[in-house]
């Protein structure tokens, strides 16, 4: 395995919620009792981080994609969950894979949304947030190689 396949996360899977009436499946999942499971051997990259201001306040959001190594195809759907690094994550869309050349799978690639620990409020009447408050946000992870 090379060193950009180096990385794991650990998949949550969720059932959906029922409704206790009619037993109608909710959007809603049920994380309570979600399984997990150990995925290793893959490539986290980053993709875009974006910010949305208005009169409530500042939300970012963390776009990141997961590569699989050649031959091997994610075990990943879209409503699952992705933890990673301190962040938890949400897979955004349907998860791609392309298939190989002659036969099995080349590669699989998902695409990521870190949840974002809060919506930081307005301070002032300008509704600047000072620096300390998003560097207390972001999850920081010492780099060793």
């Amino acid at each position: 395995m090379s060193f950009i396949y180096s990385q794991s996360f650990i998949r949550e899977r969720a059932p959906q919620l029922r409704s206790p009436n009619s037993g109608v499946l909710l959007p809603q999942r049920d994380w309570d009792n979600a399984t997990r499971v150990t995925v290793t051997g893959v490539s986290i990259q980053p993709v875009v981080t974006t910010e949305t201001r208005d009169a409530a306040g500042i939300q970012s959001n963390e776009d990141w994609r997961i590569f699989s190594r050649r031959g091997v195809k994610l075990d990943l759907q879209f409503g699952d969950r992705v933890l990673w690094e301190g962040r938890v994550m949400d897979v955004i869309g349907l998860p791609q894979s392309w298939p190989g050349l002659t036969s099995g799978w080349h590669h699989s690639e998902v695409l990521v949304r870190a949840q974002s620990p809060a919506r930081l409020a307005g301070v002032g009447a300008d509704g600047l947030v000072r620096e300390g408050a998003l560097e207390a946000m972001t999850p920081t992870v010492p780099y060793t190689p």
